[in-house]
C-alpha cells in the first residue's frame, strides 16, 4: 500500500526553476523524473516518442498525477495518457510555449507543428499553469480561450536563502546583467545588445555581462567599449558574489516570461531597471526603473539615479521581492492546488 501520492514529473531541461518545483513537489509527494530528449533528428525524435509511449502503457498505473514544464513536443503523450485514464495533469506554461514572435524567431507558434502540439497538450491537460499574468495573456492569444476555466496563474520564485546579498562584498558603482546565451537569437531576444549600447553612454561606470558562451560570446566581443567585460557562465556561489557587488542589475529582453535573472540580482539587492514589456514589468514593478521603450539616453539617466541613491534601496528591493516572488509563496500556491487536485 502506498502511502503517499505518486506524480510523474515530465520535463526537457532540469533548470533552476524546474528544480525548484521538483523540491516542492518531492517534500510530500513520492515524485518520478522523466527526462524527454527532444531532437531536430526524425529517427530520434521517433524512438523517443515510441519510448514514452511504451513507458507510460507500462507504468501509468503507479501515478495520481502528471506535472509536465513547459508544453510541447514532450507533453502530448502524458497529457493525452492521463486523460483517458481520468487522471489529472498539471502543464506548467513557462513562455517559449506561449510566444509568437517571428522577428525574433522565437515561440513554439511560429512553427505549425510545434503550435500543435502545445495546443492539443492544452486541450489534453486537466490543469494549465502560467508564471506569469504576461505569459497567460500571450498564450491565449494562440490557444483555445475555452482552457481559460483550467488555468492559473502562480508566479516563478526564488529562494531567498540561496539568493541573498554575501555582506562580506562591498557595493560597488557597477552595473551588471545575466544572458545564458550560446547563439545570436537568444542575445537580441534578452536585449544584451541593448546593454552593449548603454554601457558606450556610460564611459566612466563598469558594465559586466554573465552567462554568454559560443557565438554569442563572439558576437558581443567584436564591438564593445572598454568599460565593460563579458564573462562565461559561472557557479551560482560567485553570481550571488557579483550581484552583491553590482548596485544596479539590468534587464532589457525584447520578450521575457518571467525574468528569473532579475529577480535574482532584485534578491541580492540591486537596484532593477529594465524595459517596460513582458514578465519584466510585473518582476521590477515599483522596486526599480522601467523604460517605455530601447532607448539608451533614457536608460542612461535611470543608471544614473540608480548609481547614486541611497544604498538602502537596495534592502527594500529585496523585501518586495521576498513578498512576491519568494520560493515559500510559490511553495504554497502549487502545494494547495495539488491538495485540491488528490484529496
Amino acid at each position: 500500500m502506498r502511502l503517499k501520492k505518486s506524480v510523474l514529473f515530465v520535463y526537457v531541461d532540469f533548470i533552476s526553476f524546474v528544480k525548484m518545483d521538483y523540491k516542492i513537489l518531492s517534500e510530500k509527494y513520492q515524485v518520478t523524473k522523466y527526462k524527454y530528449k527532444l531532437s531536430k533528428n526524425l529517427f530520434i525524435f521517433l524512438f523517443e516518442f515510441i519510448k514514452m509511449s511504451l513507458y507510460l502503457i507500462k507504468n501509468i498505473y503507479k501515478f495520481d498525477l502528471l506535472y509536465c514544464w513547459f508544453a510541447g513536443y514532450h507533453t502530448l503523450l502524458p497529457t493525452f495518457f492521463f486523460r483517458i485514464f481520468r487522471k489529472e495533469s498539471i502543464v506548467i506554461i513557462g513562455g517559449y510555449d506561449a510566444a509568437k514572435v517571428p522577428e525574433l524567431n522565437y515561440g513554439a507558434h511560429t512553427k505549425k507543428i510545434y503550435g500543435w502540439f502545445v495546443k492539443r497538450t492544452a486541450d489534453f491537460a486537466t490543469n494549465l499553469l502560467t508564471v506569469s499574468k504576461f505569459t497567460q495573456t500571450e498564450f491565449f492569444k494562440y490557444v483555445n480561450c475555452k482552457n481559460k476555466i483550467k488555468t492559473k496563474m502562480i508566479y516563478n520564485g526564488v529562494d531567498i536563502n540561496i539568493f541573498r546579498r554575501n555582506y562580506n562584498v562591498k557595493k560597488e558603482k557597477n552595473i551588471i546583467t545575466v544572458c545564458g546565451a550560446s547563439d545570436i537569437r537568444t542575445v537580441l531576444r534578452k536585449g544584451v545588445d541593448f546593454f552593449v549600447q548603454v554601457a558606450f553612454e556610460l564611459p566612466h561606470y563598469k558594465f559586466k555581462i554573465y552567462g554568454l558562451e559560443e557565438e554569442a560570446y563572439r558576437y558581443i566581443s567584436k564591438e564593445k567599449p572598454k568599460n565593460l567585460e563579458i564573462f562565461h557562465r559561472i557557479s551560482h556561489s560567485k553570481l550571488i558574489n557579483e550581484f552583491s557587488k553590482a548596485k544596479v542589475a539590468c534587464q532589457f529582453s525584447r520578450y521575457e516570461a518571467f525574468g528569473v535573472a532579475i529577480l535574482e540580482a532584485m534578491c541580492c539587492e540591486c537596484i532593477p531597471i529594465g524595459y517596460d514589456y513582458g514578465g519584466t514589468s510585473e518582476v521590477i514593478n515599483n522596486s526599480g526603473y522601467l523604460i517605455p521603450e530601447l532607448n539608451s539616453k533614457h536608460a542612461a539617466k535611470c543608471i544614473e539615479k540608480a548609481i547614486n541613491s541611497n544604498n538602502s534601496i537596495g534592502k527594500k528591493v529585496r523585501q518586495e521581492s521576498i513578498k512576491n516572488f519568494s520560493f515559500e509563496k510559490r511553495e504554497k500556491e502549487i502545494m494547495l492546488l495539488l491538495k485540491n487536485l488528490l484529496n
